[in-house]
């Protein structure tokens, strides 16, 4: 834009002079027709062509009776010992369940299972969820669970197995003294 001509005001649009140029503007629509293409060409697997994937389902107690409310089950990968850890792709997984406990594994689509591997099995089941500004956090279950670095929980899926049914006893937390 020139010093003699005014600058645009909200509304307004900058003169045509004042208007970044793109010259490969065509370019722009040819990149993102190469990237659906890509997309499409890739099926609808999201990203796991390839990958196996074992059913796994299964259910959840707390101190050996019904979940006390509906929660989060997260299984976290490990490299198993002794495995190389590109020998396999490592990708986590997560379910949700209710006060029955029961849950699917998903890893990219709802039900589809879990990459064979070790996981670390985390539980998050809330009386006060956490939050940013509000009041602290309170879980039904014992908190060594809620952490892929505490939780006494594993699962190992081997390779090329049938369906997971699986079940874990979770333990609520010690009782707080007055």
């Amino acid at each position: 834009m020139s010093r003699s001509e005014p600058s645009p005001t909200l509304g307004q649009a900058a003169p045509a002079s004042a208007r970044p140029r793109f010259p490969g503007r065509r370019g722009g629509s040819m990149l993102l027709a190469a990237l659906v293409a890509a997309t499409l060409a890739g099926g609808c697997s999201g990203g796991r062509r390839g990958v196996e994937l074992v059913r796994g389902s299964g259910r959840l107690t707390c101190a050996g009776g019904p979940m006390p409310a509906a929660g989060q089950v997260l299984f976290v990968p490990r490299p198993a010992a002794g495995q190389a850890a590109a020998s396999r792709p490592l990708r986590p997984a997560s379910a949700s369940f209710g006060i029955d406990g029961e849950f699917r594994a998903t890893s990219w689509t709802p039900g589809d299972g879990l990459v064979p591997g070790s996981y670390a099995v985390v539980v998050d089941c809330w009386k006060v969820p956490p939050t940013m500004d509000g009041p602290s956090a309170e879980s039904f279950i014992a908190p060594a669970y809620g952490a892929a670095g505490t939780t006494p929980l594993e699962l190992v899926v081997p390779p090329e197995s049938g369906p997971l049914a699986v079940s874990f006893d979770v333990a609520r937390p010690p009782e707080k003294r007055p």
